[in-house]
Parts: structure tokens; sequence; C-alpha cells
């Protein structure tokens, strides 16, 4: 069910460079809700250049993403 989450709160899969598969282990124990403010925020961090062509989101945004719940492991 948390890969569902992810796969459709990170809609555009062709700018997404992460594993879902790892992303719903390390998410365990996170509400929907969690996982949505994960997307929303590693979204926002991947689209801060100027060329919209350039944004994505990697596994690494999205880990960092999970603040202080312990979600990034940093070898993720």
């Amino acid at each position: 069910m948390r890969r569902e989450l992810f796969a459709l709160h990170l809609p555009n899969p062709d700018r997404v460079q992460a594993d879902y598969g790892v992303l719903s282990e390390l998410s365990k124990g996170l509400s929907g809700g969690d996982i949505l403010n994960i997307c929303v925020n590693a979204i926002h961090a991947g689209s801060v250049d100027g060329k919209s062509a350039r944004w994505k989101v990697t596994q690494e945004m999205l880990g960092r993403s999970g603040g202080g719940l312990g979600f990034y492991q940093g070898d993720c």
C-alpha cells in the first residue's frame, strides 16, 4: 500500500529517481498523510532549477523530507 501511495503522490515517474520498494520499507509506520508530506516536500526541493525541464525528485530528497521520523538512512 505504501508503494502505491508514493506512486500516487509522485505522478510524474519520468522525473522520479527512486526505488518505491525501498521507500515503502523505510516508511513503515508512517501514515498516508506523512507520505503525502514527504512527497510534497521532495517535489518542492526538486523544483528549484530555473528550467522546469530539469526538475526531478530523488530518493535522497524523499528520505530527507522525512525529517525527524528516522526515515532517511543516508545510504538510500
